[in-house]
């Protein structure tokens, strides 16, 4: 691990990006890959209760909103909480939810999207309930390599017995950079969750990521996609 590399993981990190709005992992429109698996994250759309941990004000929510999932994020920037229903124009009301462990909570005028502005392991299990299933799109490979283990135990609490999770990951040579995004291969994500939940390996996808790689200064970078179900 790189000098200095536990600063880019903390929670001051990552607000100084959203507030100086150095977000490029933030699309201006729903990801192919997420629209492309959303049948078997959902079971063929079957209406869900789906959690996006370290949501930021990413538009797979209102995807997933739109086609009427409940839809729960958890973020520690209030920014991007806000303007996700802002850009959305989605009517939200906000309250302090002290029992629930997030500095505040914003919901939408008719209860289908909730936001936990807060700490992500703050957030109490207990409060915000269990899950049918979970899109993980680039979260797991934003937290801190100390906190892998404790993560993969919060996601298999909240998420309900044959509840399925939409995981990706990057890959890319780690002594030309530290992340985040981290690297973290096949083998890596199902030794994490072994005896946890089964994992589907569904795809590599190499090409058109030419961005990415210039912007992390790698010489290869590929993305890897998983289905996986709590056992």
């Amino acid at each position: 691990m790189a000098s200095g590399i536990s600063n880019t993981f903390s929670l001051e990190y990552w607000e100084n990006l959203w507030n100086t709005r150095k977000t490029p992992w933030q699309c201006e429109e729903v990801r192919n890959d997420v629209v492309k698996y959303y049948d078997q994250m959902t079971d063929k759309g079957e209406l869900k209760r789906i959690l996006v941990p370290l949501c930021g004000k990413t538009l797979e929510m209102k995807f997933l909103y739109e086609r009427g999932h409940e839809v729960v994020g958890i973020d520690l920037s209030y920014k991007a909480c806000k303007e996700f229903f802002q850009d959305n124009k989605i009517k939200f009301s906000e309250k302090v939810d002290e029992k629930s462990g997030a500095e505040h909570l914003l919901i939408s005028e008719d209860l289908k999207i909730k936001l936990y502005q807060g700490e992500l392991f703050k957030i109490s299990k207990d409060h915000i309930g269990i899950f049918d299933a979970i899109l993980d799109w680039n979260s797991f490979i934003a937290i801190d390599p100390m906190e892998r283990e404790a993560y993969v135990e919060l996601q298999t609490c909240l998420l309900k017995p044959t509840g399925r999770m939409l995981l990706n990951t990057f890959e890319y040579p780690r002594d030309e950079f530290s992340g985040p995004p981290c690297a973290i291969s096949i083998s890596e994500v199902e030794q994490f969750y072994m005896g946890k939940m089964k994992v589907e390996f569904l795809e590599t996808i190499s090409e058109g990521l030419e961005s990415k790689k210039a912007h992390f200064k790698v010489s290869k970078i590929s993305i890897l996609i998983f289905l996986l179900t709590k056992l």
